[in-house]
């Protein structure tokens, strides 16, 4: 059992079986727990089922159990359970769902539940190519996607800080006996509330996805986020990273400012690769200076974005479903609960 030695194990009551569930075994009061995912320095991570209170429903969940000591934790983890605390009272398909939040009392644990998303990363489904390259409409719904999600984000004072394709995971459903994906904004270890047209001090995030503005200003603001995702649009449609130098990023601090502020255009692409429409998209995204980029909200009706992904009856169906077309379809979700390893990164 998660958190819990053998000796504790032989000591302490035995758990308390709330619902019973032949597959997973028995559970504590909260969850069936089904398989360790990872650890960190605030915590670790389970794979689970939770049932409802509302809807007496079980649903699969990633699990994040805090340390005991959770009441000495430093501000910033503080300022990221604050942001999860939000996330909680809102609903978006194209952001992470925050299940259920509290303490184990078996485990004398705090916990946060979040959705479990079974078809991995957008990083994962890159390097596995499971996705088509520099193709539009894969690009087209993947971004509008997430720019959907961090639109929304920005749209409740909340700045990610760190998007990557790392941190967006692929959600699997079923909609007229097909099962489709849907992309979803995880990770926030770097987020801050933040207000509409606030700026806060500027701290990095992840390299070769950072803005310039992370090395040339003391403060930055939105469109850090929207920088980041015109980087994600550069994989998807180079399938590769424009700032990795011999296969990898800088390894010095100057030498990542160097690049980053060359900007997109004189770095070593392929732009004959993508369409015209793609290229104008990109470089909207990928503006040096913030004050020219777009929002993500404003990128959303991004001409080729808008002209992309439909094809004939399509438009209507996929409309009514989510307002955009999904961005990809399987005969099979790719079932591992190392999806959830994006999203528990912050522990």
């Amino acid at each position: 059992m998660p958190g819990t030695s053998k000796s504790q194990k032989q000591k302490g009551p035995e758990k308390k079986i709330v619902y019973s569930d032949p597959k997973h075994g028995k559970s504590t009061e909260c969850f069936h727990y089904i398989r360790h995912c990872g650890s960190g320095t605030n915590g670790v991570v389970w794979a689970a089922t939770y049932k409802s209170k509302k809807t007496g429903s079980i649903i699969d969940v990633a699990v994040k159990l805090f340390k005991e000591d959770v009441t000495n934790i430093d501000y910033s983890f503080k300022r990221e359970v604050e942001t999860l605390r939000a996330l909680r009272r809102v609903n978006n398909p194209n952001v992470i769902k925050i299940i259920t939040s509290g303490r184990e009392k078996e485990l004398g644990r705090r916990f946060i539940a979040l959705e479990l998303a079974k078809g991995g990363t957008l990083s994962d489904a890159i390097k596995d190519k499971k996705i088509t390259i520099n193709d539009d409409i894969y690009a087209a719904n993947a971004i509008w996607e997430t720019l959907n999600g961090l639109a929304f984000l920005h749209s409740i004072d909340i700045d990610h800080g760190d998007m990557k394709p790392g941190n967006v995971l692929i959600k699997i459903k079923r909609h007229k006996n097909r099962l489709i994906a849907e992309l979803a904004i995880a990770d926030f270890s770097h987020s801050r509330k933040s207000p509409v047209g606030t700026v806060h001090e500027a701290r990095r995030g992840t390299r070769g996805y950072d803005a310039p503005e992370i090395f040339t200003e003391k403060y930055v603001d939105k469109k850090t986020d929207v920088y980041s995702v015109g980087v994600i649009l550069c994989v998807l449609l180079f399938g590769k990273n424009p700032f990795k130098k011999d296969g990898d990023f800088p390894s010095s601090y100057n030498e990542i400012k160097e690049w980053t502020l060359k900007g997109i255009e004189k770095l070593d692409v392929d732009w004959r690769s993508i369409t015209k429409p793609a290229k104008a998209m990109l470089l909207r995204l990928l503006k040096c200076n913030p004050l020219w980029r777009p929002s993500a909200r404003a990128a959303m009706n991004d001409e080729w974005l808008i002209n992309t992904g439909f094809r004939g009856d399509e438009k209507n169906e996929y409309m009514r479903l989510n307002g955009r077309k999904h961005w990809i379809s399987t005969e099979s979700p790719s079932a591992t609960v190392q999806a959830v390893h994006a999203v528990m990164r912050f522990l």
